[in-house]
């Protein structure tokens, strides 16, 4: 049966845009031999399309010269379903902590790389999610003094897969001022995927302050 009746358009396409490149180099090299996968659609039986993981090989002659190509399909539909359904997830999931006013939500990897930045981490922090995705987050908020320490700190998650218990924490804004917050963390792990750490910060910067102000009043009577 002819190619173009066994896969879609876009998948010959695909198919030919590799093979193109990829065979002049086998032609002229008998130790390159690559196997290439792609994920392509081909046409059933009944007329459904089924998507596939495809992993084409070189198949040479006694003397090197190449001969054939061996191809292996394997259905992939259930995985690409469950991949849809992470990634939807996933996005709910990250649109409802936008909406979260009080609560400055951070999502990193194990490498201190920030991959998240709600709106509230926006309001407390000074900087924008543009300004802050991409960056370690050691250099966005975590002081000069801490920075060793969370290190640390962040290479035990990664290693026990359970977060640091929470504490009050001084960090700082985009503008070099400290900012008291509660801080908190939670991991979470897809399977096949790098870990994600979330910190969670709520700002206690007014009680810290009523807690500063309730003791100058302690001393003050106590002078007094």
């Amino acid at each position: 049966m002819p190619l173009e009746q066994t896969i879609t358009p876009e998948s010959l396409k695909l198919a030919f845009e590799v093979f193109s490149v990829e065979i002049p180099k086998v032609e002229a090299d008998p130790g390159y031999n690559p196997v290439q996968t792609l994920e392509l659609e081909y046409y059933c039986k009944d007329g459904s399309i089924m998507l596939t993981e495809s992993k084409f090989s070189i198949i040479r002659d006694e003397n090197g010269r190449p001969v054939s190509i061996l191809g292996e399909a394997r259905d992939i539909r259930e995985r690409k379903h469950a991949e849809d359904i992470l990634r939807q997830s996933e996005a709910r999931f990250k649109n409802l902590l936008q909406d979260v006013q009080s609560v400055a939500i951070q999502g990193y990897g194990i490498d201190g790389t920030t991959q998240y930045w709600n709106r509230a981490s926006e309001q407390l922090y000074g900087y924008s999610a543009q300004e802050a995705i991409g960056r370690n987050l050691l250099d966005l908020v975590v002081p000069p003094e801490m920075r060793v320490d969370v290190v640390q700190a962040m290479q035990q998650m990664a290693e026990t897969g359970q977060p640091i218990p929470a504490a009050e924490l001084s960090l700082m804004r985009k503008d070099g001022s400290r900012v008291s917050v509660f801080s908190s963390h939670t991991i979470v792990q897809v399977p096949g995927r790098m870990q994600e750490l979330f910190c969670i910060d709520i700002d206690i910067t007014e009680r810290k302050q009523k807690e500063d102000l309730a003791v100058l009043n302690s001393v003050y009577h106590d002078v007094m």
